[in-house]
């Protein structure tokens, strides 16, 4: 079986569940159904072509032109900084397969994230999402939290039971160099090696310059070319 046909099982699967977990009543969650072309779309966008057409679709102009082409897209996730466009264009397929259409125009819909009645720490994000291919605005119950280690709400940056990690960027493709230092023996050796090859190299020049000036000097019919 092809992978999409493994992946649109594992999702029907984990749908079940988690309305299973929710407490939904039984006759809703045998509903649910998954579709493997919508799995082999989103495959293909994700994993190939990120400029794919649903993409563009849910993308403003500006950032329809900024997604990879022929490739996938970054999905680096950093602690602090931009959102990146895969997570982005996550939050928008969610409302864009569980939101409701709306009269709204584009750009009422642009313009239209909605705020929610919580705190500051939780609100709704990318609520409302402009769908170019059916010039339809969708809304939905999408919203982010941060994600805050309990280690760094007690200032406890030791802490063995909670993730805590430590990041550093200098620019915005994110890189990874490796310094390995050599032991003093290594050095030592290589240069050893280094040098004796040089004092081998400059005896076979003088040696074979020798040699080549005494040939010269007997003529051009008793070269003795033996060395």
């Amino acid at each position: 079986m092809p992978v999409k046909g493994h992946l649109t099982k594992v999702a029907k699967t984990v749908a079940k569940t988690v309305l299973k977990i929710a407490e939904v009543d039984p006759k809703w969650i045998d509903l649910v159904e998954t579709n493997e072309t919508t799995v082999d779309t989103l495959l293909h966008c994700f994993l190939r072509e990120m400029n794919c057409t649903l993409f563009q679709s849910l993308s403003s102009p500006d950032d329809a032109q900024k997604l990879p082409q022929k490739k996938a897209g970054p999905r680096y996730i950093s602690v602090v900084g931009d959102t990146p466009s895969a997570m982005t264009l996550v939050q928008k397929l969610a409302i864009y397969f569980t939101g409701n259409g709306t009269s709204l125009s584009e750009g009422s819909c642009q313009d239209g994230a909605i705020r929610s009645k919580y705190s500051d720490e939780k609100h709704y994000l990318e609520t409302m999402v402009w769908n170019r291919a059916e010039k339809l605005c969708r809304v939905g119950h999408v919203f982010e939290t941060n994600a805050k280690s309990p280690a760094f709400l007690t200032h406890d940056y030791d802490s063995a039971q909670y993730s805590t990690w430590a990041e550093s960027r200098w620019d915005v493709d994110p890189t990874l160099s490796f310094y390995v230092a050599v032991s003093d023996r290594v050095e030592n050796v290589s240069l050893g090696l280094g040098l004796t090859m040089l004092v081998l190299s400059f005896v076979g020049v003088w040696y074979g310059n020798r040699k080549l000036v005494r040939a010269m000097a007997e003529g051009p019919y008793n070269i003795n070319t033996s060395l």
